[in-house]
């Protein structure tokens, strides 16, 4: 197998692990919350820990990850998602699955700045390098509903953690034992960067992109952990839409957030092959004015018509992101490379999980809606961001180089 394809195959597992586990918690909360006997919301919150985690501590993975080698870093994150996975597994009480959780979410912050850093250095076609990855993360975003709501419903969300724990802790022990060669292409970024000093200040533009990062983080969190309580909300008009009779209910609804996050990988194709033949500038405008009628729609309908609205936002708001990481590629000299992604995704999802609290109040207030208003208005500062990039990179050029 080429070097390329092992990265791309390495990265590609490693990245569907780590949301996997992210996206399947706030399904699984269907069924813990009755073992416990607490509201939905309440068991909900239990996973912001690991949310934030999943952002934070991306930081010293990313410093370790310019320094070490990538592919045994890797091997550490599925080995102890694995072995956390086992023992939430084993909780009996909330303090015991929330030790669990936070477990998962501090070994699942080794990848993006590790694995996307290790893409951006290795791989050429970087944008479709980056798409061809982010099709993983689209699966393991797409996936969880599906296989730990059809689990769950058979053997409860005890024997979802086990059977979900085993393919993470094998495939890590294949990782550890394999060998990689991490040696970066001819690197062309740095260069074009001294040319772009002459006019802006590198730092100026990272920020203002970190910044949209930020925005879209909040919005991509709040939707991700809101749709399954959301479709819940309007299970009289889905069951009347699917007849779901000879099914718990529970089931359908975590299919259907399958469904909508699944589409993403259409997405990302786009998204991929679109960063390889455009200027990077352009095509993230082009996506996040997409996705804004999307969640203004979904701010305020219901049944059917909320089910394609949160389809077409996330084909849109997560088909970008080939775009957006090549943008931080374009923007950061090599031997920094994994440190920029760290801080980029300690925004996205660190941050970001504050939008549990909030999907957690609007649950509570029985209108999400609401919620969806308010990520309306954070596309619109998205967008407003976007523009202060045009501005301030006028008269500039910014593709992908390798």
């Amino acid at each position: 197998m080429k070097r390329r394809a092992r990265i791309l195959l390495l990265c590609g597992v490693g990245h569907l692990y780590s949301h996997f586990y992210m996206l399947a918690y706030p399904s699984l909360v269907l069924w813990i919350h009755q073992d416990f006997s607490v509201d939905r919301s309440q068991a909900l919150s239990w996973g912001t820990p690991m949310y934030i985690l999943f952002g934070a501590a991306s930081i010293p993975f990313g410093a370790l990850g310019d320094r070490f080698s990538n592919r045994k870093l890797l091997a550490a994150m599925l080995i102890g998602m694995g072995l956390f996975s086992f023992l939430a597994a084993l909780a009996t009480t909330p303090t015991f699955l929330q030790i669990a959780l936070i477990g998962i979410g501090l070994c699942a912050a080794i990848y993006h700045p590790v694995g996307m850093s290790l893409i951006s250095r290795c791989c050429e076609r970087r944008g479709q390098a980056m798409g061809n990855n982010g099709v993983w993360g689209s699966l393991g975003i797409g996936l969880p509903p599906f296989l730990v709501g059809s689990i769950s419903a058979a053997l409860g969300w005890r024997g979802a953690f086990w059977i979900c724990g085993v393919p993470a802790l094998v495939t890590g022990i294949i990782y550890l034992v394999q060998e990689l060669d991490e040696a970066p292409l001819p690197e062309h970024t740095e260069s074009s960067l001294k040319d772009e000093k002459r006019s802006i200040h590198p730092a100026l533009l990272f920020s203002i992109l970190m910044l949209s990062c930020t925005l879209i983080g909040w919005s991509y969190r709040g939707t991700v952990v809101s749709l399954p309580l959301a479709f819940r909300s309007y299970s009289e008009s889905f069951a009347a839409m699917l007849k779901p009779e000879a099914l718990p209910l529970e089931t359908v609804i975590t299919w259907m957030v399958s469904a909508v996050y699944l589409v993403s990988v259409l997405g990302q194709v786009l998204g991929g092959k679109l960063a390889d033949r455009m200027d990077l500038r352009k095509g993230y405008l082009l996506f996040h004015a997409c996705s804004l009628p999307c969640m203004l729609i979904m701010s305020r309908a219901g049944g059917a018509l909320l089910f394609f609205a949160a389809m077409s936002f996330v084909f849109f708001s997560v088909g970008m992101q080939p775009i957006e990481n090549s943008l931080v590629a374009r923007l950061t000299p090599l031997r920094y490379r994994s440190f920029a992604y760290s801080l980029k995704f300690t925004l996205v999802f660190g941050t970001g999980a504050l939008a549990v609290q909030l999907a957690r109040y609007f649950d509570q207030q029985g209108n999400l809606q609401r919620l969806y208003q308010l990520q309306s208005g954070l596309v619109c500062c998205v967008l407003l961001c976007i523009a202060c990039i045009f501005l301030v990179t006028r008269g500039l050029s910014y593709r992908n180089q390798s």
